[in-house]
């Protein structure tokens, strides 16, 4: 624990003056609220004018990754059951995701 405390002090001394992270401080407040967050952000993204500030949108990409890190746990279990429950409530949400997304 105090190994994690003191890198994470030299990174935060590496951050440049300035600098903005409130994207990424975004995208990890999308995964704490879950797989259902993910997929209304993305609706809501697209009901958005395409003029919406860029830091507030996060590209397919990045979604699906979010998607994925969300259910890499239950994935990675070793009963069959949860992994096997956990792999449809993914195929599920990536397919909201990919309509939302690629719809014109």
């Amino acid at each position: 624990m105090q190994l994690n405390i003191l890198v994470l002090q030299q990174n935060l001394k590496n951050v440049e003056q300035g600098v903005d992270l409130g994207r990424a401080s975004n995208y990890f407040a999308l995964f704490d609220k879950g797989p259902d967050a993910i997929v209304d952000k993305a609706r809501e993204d697209k009901d958005k004018d395409e003029h919406a500030d860029p830091s507030d949108t996060f590209t397919y990409e990045e979604l699906r990754t979010l998607l994925e890190l969300c259910f890499s746990e239950q994935l990675a279990n070793p009963e069959r059951g949860i992994a096997s429950a956990a792999k449809r409530q993914m195929a599920d949400k990536m397919l909201g995701l990919s309509e939302y997304m690629w719809q014109s």
